[in-house]
């Protein structure tokens, strides 16, 4: 499987340093306003940030149930595009993988960026979202290890449990959070590895919604465990560049490229291009 799972158009950086003022003073009255109109909205069990979506839209309401971009693509990435969708051999099916200068240049991208090296284009597949990237990455270890137990880390994103189900059959292992910060514990997940009772994870890094960045021991600890235990380790860094504060991102490949260890990135979030799929 190709240890980073990328999506949609290359550009290189400058990505993401807004900062948005709100007035603080209105809010009483936004939040009066919103809790009026939600009067009597329901959704059904099982509905998931899709459906809350859906709902907020029909209603004329702020939905907080994704990590909505309100800034539009770049202007330089929607002229490229709308030039590009006008050649004529462009939309016909494509390799199955990804172009191969595609993949060339997010290996070249990731390099310059990230300080990623040992990237090459032979570690990269090109997928249609993040999601769909965590769902490519799930359904090969199936073939690999059908029983295998998958955890997540509360707090989650929705759709990680809707693609475990999908791809094993069965919910994951639901690690709770740790305090009033919502921290990730480590030591239950470290437990269930060792009692070979999970054999693959999802993390994402940075977090929404808490915000955290996960620190260079925190990422080698989970690279510890995929050598020692095997653990499949899947990354979801949507959010990847739009890390602040002093904060700092820690590539998973630092040490190297593993077999059981996979990055799923995209543009949606740093780019604003979140229906190109």
């Amino acid at each position: 499987v190709a240890q980073a799972v990328w999506t949609r158009a290359v550009l290189a950086p400058p990505l993401c340093a807004a900062s948005t003022r709100l007035d603080t003073s209105t809010a009483p009255l936004i939040q009066m306003a919103v809790s009026q109109e939600m009067t009597g909205l329901t959704l059904k069990d099982g509905s998931n940030m899709r459906d809350i979506f859906d709902l907020c839209q029909k209603h004329g309401l702020p939905s907080l149930a994704q990590g909505m971009i309100e800034f539009p693509p770049p202007q330089r990435l929607r002229e490229i595009a709308s030039k590009r969708v006008m050649e004529p051999g462009l939309h016909t099916y494509r390799t199955r993988m990804g172009e191969g200068e595609y993949r060339t240049a997010l290996a070249a991208l990731v390099r310059k960026v990230y300080g990623e090296e040992n990237i090459t284009p032979d570690n990269v597949l090109a997928v249609a979202g993040v999601a769909g990237g965590v769902s490519a990455a799930l359904l090969h270890l199936r073939k690999q290890k059908p029983d295998c137990n998958f955890a997540v880390l509360e707090p989650s994103y929705t759709y990680h449990s809707h693609e475990v189900e999908r791809a094993f059959g069965r919910f994951p292992v639901v690690i709770p959070a740790l305090g009033q910060d919502a921290a990730p514990n480590w030591p239950e997940l470290k437990r269930l590895v060792e009692a070979n009772e999970v054999h693959g994870v999802i993390v994402t890094n940075p977090l929404n919604p808490t915000g955290k960045v996960y620190s260079s021991e925190e990422i080698h600890m989970l690279l510890g465990l995929a050598d020692s235990h095997g653990l499949f380790v899947i990354f979801d860094e949507c959010y990847l560049d739009m890390v602040f504060g002093g904060n700092k991102h820690v590539s998973p490949f630092i040490t190297g490229l593993r077999d059981n260890v996979v990055a799923c990135r995209g543009f949606s979030k740093c780019l604003g291009c979140q229906s190109w799929r």
